[in-house]
C-alpha cells in the first residue's frame, strides 16, 4: 500500500487564514482564516494537489507552511484548521469544483474534522544526532455528539494496490520535517487495507492493519518516494513512487538510483517519542 494512500484520508488536516491572531473567539488557538490559507496554499506547487495520492504531500506542506507564518509561529503556539475554511480556499486557489476534490477531502468535511495542531510539541527523537527543523503534534477530530459516527471509511482506487482507508472520530500523530524527508510517527486512528493485488488477497484474510509511520521524500523532478509502516498479525513496510500528477506504482524502478537513495533515507531507524498528546479542538462554527 502506498505511503501516501494510507495517509490521504488523514491527511486533510488542512488550515486557514490571515490576521489570525485576531481571530480567537474565546479559543486557546490561532483560528485560522480563509486568506492565510489561501496565501500558503497558493505557494505549493509542483504538483497536482487534487490527486488523492498527493493528499499527505499536500498536508504536511500546508501544516509545516502555516507553522512558519508569523501571525501564528509568535502566537500561543497552537492553531486549528477548521474544514470548511480549507476547503472554500482550496477552491478559490485551484479553480476546481467541489466534486473534483479527493475523496478524503470531501470525508473531512462532511464529518466537520477540526485539525488542531502543536507547533511546539515536547518530543523525544532517537538517536539524538539526527535533528529535526519543524516538529508539530496533531488531533483531528470531530465532536462526539449523540448520533455521531466513530469512524468513516473510503474506498482508493486510484493506484495499486488500491486500498481502503479507515479513518476514527480521534487521530493524532506527529508530523516531522527532518529536511531530507517529511515523516508522520506514532500515527493512531488510520486503518488500511489493500483491496487488489497479492496484498489485497492477504488482507481479505487478515483484516485491516494499523497504520503506524509514513514518510516521504521528493526528488528533483517532483517525484515522491513514500515509505509506510503497517502493523497486523506481523509488521512490514511498503515503498511506492508517486509522479507529480499523482500516478502510483510500487517499488522503486530500477534504472533511478536517485529514487534508490533516497528510499534508503525513509528507512532509517529512529524512535519518536511524544511525550504529550496534542491539544484539544474548539467547538466552535466555521
Amino acid at each position: 500500500m502506498t505511503a501516501s494512500r494510507c495517509c490521504a484520508g488523514m491527511l486533510l488536516l488542512l488550515i486557514a487564514s490571515t490576521g489570525a491572531s485576531d481571530d480567537r473567539d474565546g479559543c486557546a488557538h490561532v483560528l485560522v482564516d480563509t486568506d492565510t490559507m489561501r496565501a500558503v496554499m497558493s505557494g505549493i506547487q509542483g504538483y497536482d494537489t487534487a490527486a488523492a495520492t498527493n493528499q499527505s504531500r499536500l498536508v504536511a506542506d500546508f501544516l509545516l507552511g502555516l507553522a512558519r507564518r508569523p501571525e501564528i509561529s509568535s502566537g500561543p503556539g497552537t492553531f486549528q484548521v477548521q474544514p470548511e475554511r480549507f476547503f472554500e480556499a482550496w477552491l478559490d486557489v485551484t479553480g476546481r469544483r467541489s466534486d473534483q476534490a479527493p475523496v478524503s477531502m470531501r470525508k473531512v468535511l462532511e464529518h466537520g474534522q477540526r485539525f488542531v495542531v502543536d507547533t511546539r510539541p515536547t518530543t523525544r527523537i532517537s538517536p539524538s544526532t539526527v535533528s529535526a527543523r519543524q516538529v508539530l503534534g496533531v488531533r483531528a477530530s470531530w465532536p462526539a455528539a449523540p448520533g455521531a459516527a466513530d469512524h468513516y471509511s473510503y474506498h482508493d482506487t486510484t493506484a495499486e494496490p488500491s486500498v481502503r482507508i479507515r479513518q476514527s472520530r480521534v487521530i493524532t500523530y506527529q508530523l516531522i520535517d527532518f529536511g531530507d524527508f517529511i515523516a508522520y510517527e506514532n500515527m493512531q486512528g488510520i486503518r488500511g487495507r489493500p483491496t487488489s493485488g497479492a496484498l489485497g488477497a492477504l488482507f481479505g484474510l487478515l483484516g485491516a492493519a494499523e497504520i503506524h509511520q509514513s514518510r516521504f521524500a521528493v526528488a528533483e523532478d517532483q517525484t515522491q518516494v513514500n515509505w509506510s509502516r503497517v502493523e497486523k498479525l506481523f509488521s512490514f513496510t511498503a515503498l511506492s513512487t508517486i509522479t507529480p500528477d499523482g500516478v502510483a506504482e510500487r517499488d522503486i524502478p530500477d534504472h533511478r538510483e536517485d529514487l534508490k537513495a533516497l528510499a534508503e533515507k525513509l528507512a532509517t531507524g529512529l524512535e519518536i517519542e511524544a511525550l504529550e498528546s496534542p491539544p484539544q479542538p474548539c467547538d466552535i462554527e466555521r
